[in-house]
């Protein structure tokens, strides 16, 4: 997130809308400093949502190949002796 509005402050709208032009992109409605901040932000947060999506993805499959390789070759652990 602070990426997205460092890189939001150092670029700019303008600084945006003079990239689209130079790589022949045409934008279908209005290019306004709020429409700029709005999908840099948005895009940004999209992205965040998806990372931690994948992440929890990979941590989960993680815990699984971990205990088809090694956790179910653990001796079971005994209950503690108070709470007999």
């Amino acid at each position: 997130m602070v990426g997205a509005v460092a890189n939001g402050f150092i670029v700019g709208p303008t600084g945006a809308a003079e990239l689209f032009d130079q790589l022949g992109i045409d934008m279908p409605v209005e290019f306004t400093s709020q429409s700029y901040w709005i999908y840099s932000i948005g895009g940004n947060c999209l992205c965040a949502v998806g990372n931690v999506a994948l992440g929890a993805g990979l941590g989960a499959l993680g815990g699984l190949l971990w205990y088809q390789i090694s956790g179910k070759n653990q001796p079971p652990t005994s209950p503690p002796e108070d709470a007999l």
